[in-house]
């Protein structure tokens, strides 16, 4: 197997509230609910990025660790891999609608 040269950098950042809810081929981007969840997160990423001056877009391998906490009363809409899910769609570049 061929060996990759790695570029390792690690970020740490907080966002309040819920995460945005991935609920299979629906976009999110197309609900008023998930849109500002959305939005925020992008914002604190694109901010942690921008301070420890890792280049964007990231074309290369990425490694999340993610923390959720959760009320129980919210475990019964989502499942964790819905929540999972639409916090990893922040990672993909956006698709802007013109219309």
């Amino acid at each position: 197997m061929e060996e990759l040269d790695e570029i390792v950098f690690s970020i740490m950042f907080d966002v309040d509230g819920m995460p945005p809810r991935k609920d299979g081929g629906h976009s999110m981007w197309n609900k008023d609910k998930e849109v500002n969840k959305l939005i925020e997160l992008r914002k604190q990423l694109d901010a942690a990025l921008q301070k420890h001056q890792i280049p964007t877009p990231i074309t290369d391998y990425l490694k999340l660790k993610v923390e959720i906490y959760l009320p129980k009363k919210h475990l019964e809409k989502s499942d964790i891999d819905n929540l999972v899910g639409g916090i990893c769609d922040v990672f993909k570049k956006q698709i802007i609608n013109p219309n």
